[in-house]
């Protein structure tokens, strides 16, 4: 029984649709048991791959920032966090960094009237908005006490996409108290 290229792919394909679960428990078992192979095999393959790994990476990350709005939050407030301390993060997840976590930070937002669903960028969306501008702040380290306040729940707050980006970095009211001498 000769079989084209075609052919065979064809019949590869629908023999793991049909024996999914099995292949893979075969598939674990072997990895577990030879960890070394596997390894330089898929350390292999990667490095021979390299295009086609990052163009199936890229894609799904665009996917699952668009479908999932958790997902994209998550990655827009560790790109702020990040960019906020040029490279000065240390490799340290951002919920580490800040002291809440993504569910305290989508209680805080909802609290405050904004659906985690429509957070982004375009009409009908909101953006993060700080309270007193990030460019007010002088850190350059996650332990500086400035870093703490600018990305505090409290100088968080939703802010229409049109209206935050009217406001800019601009105080709507001082924060610093004035000294008073006598």
């Amino acid at each position: 029984m000769a079989q084209t290229k075609e052919e065979k792919k064809i019949y590869q394909k629908e023999y793991y649709q049909n024996n999914k679960e099995r292949l893979n428990i075969q598939s674990k078992e072997y990895r577990q048991a030879n960890r070394e192979k596997a390894s330089a095999h898929a350390k292999e393959y990667r490095r021979g791959h390299k295009e086609k790994i990052n163009a199936r990476m890229k894609e799904y990350h665009r996917n699952k920032r668009a479908t999932d709005p958790k997902y994209r939050l998550n990655i827009n407030i560790s790109a702020a966090i990040r960019q906020s301390l040029k490279g000065n993060k240390g490799g340290r997840h951002w919920e580490t960094l800040v002291r809440y976590t993504l569910t305290q930070f989508e209680k805080h937002m909802e609290r405050l009237g904004a659906k985690i669903e429509n957070h982004g960028r375009g009409p009908g969306k909101w953006e993060i908005d700080h309270i007193i501008p990030r460019s007010v702040f002088n850190f350059t380290r996650p332990r500086d006490e400035d870093f703490k306040r600018c990305w505090a729940l409290s100088n968080l707050r939703p802010l229409w996409g049109y209206e935050n980006q009217a406001k800019q970095a601009k105080l709507e009211k001082h924060f610093q108290p004035s000294l008073i001498f006598n």
